[in-house]
């Protein structure tokens, strides 16, 4: 839900919207659009709560648009001063668009990183997921622990996987060109 939110709030600085705007487009995502049960926070208020307030550039980071190179993170208010950066392959860093008839700096590719140390960190920091993560494993059929592969995981760890001192995460990935008219794709990591 962090992730959802900090894209939303992204959406929100881009789009330039006002807060009770914002407010109202969460309102019809938690209350209309999605079903009922649905933990889309519906303000911006408990948005921001979710996301700690973080600024959204704070995890922008810029790519190459050939996939050769990550530049590190880089403050807006220093994209002037890197505005001739480029890739070994001679790709450049930023593009000039004209909106409204004023030149603007866009990175030419965009990704934001979220990070998966962080996301494991917060939850051993969550009391209730540690006092859970000792209880015994379900090895049923269909489980992430009933599995062939964590079954040959045990196995190849002489069964040190399956105690309660030990926990197995699966990670997965999820991408989908979202737009048919622009080469773009939108991907999803998770962690179970």
């Amino acid at each position: 839900m962090k992730q959802a939110c900090f894209l939303l709030l992204e959406f929100k600085r881009k789009r330039r919207l006002r807060d009770t705007a914002f407010d109202v487009l969460m309102r019809c995502l938690a209350d209309v659009l999605l079903p009922e049960g649905n933990i889309v926070p519906p303000s911006l208020y408990l948005a921001e709560r979710i996301v700690q307030s973080r600024p959204p550039d704070s995890c922008a980071y810029h790519a190459c648009p050939e996939h050769h190179k990550v530049w590190p993170h880089l403050p807006r208010r220093d994209w002037a001063l890197h505005k001739d950066d480029r890739c070994e392959c001679g790709a450049a860093r930023f593009v000039t668009q004209t909106a409204a008839g004023t030149p603007c700096l866009r990175p030419a590719m965009e990704f934001w990183y979220f990070g998966v140390a962080p996301a494991i960190r917060s939850l051993f920091a969550d009391p209730e997921w540690a006092a859970r993560r000792k209880e015994p494993k379900d090895t049923s059929p269909g489980s992430l622990y009933g599995g062939d592969m964590c079954q040959a995981i045990d196995s190849a760890l002489n069964g040190r996987l399956l105690t309660v001192d030990s926990s197995g995460y699966g990670l997965g990935f999820d991408f989908c060109q979202i737009f048919n008219f622009k080469p773009h794709s939108s991907g999803v990591m998770f962690l179970r």
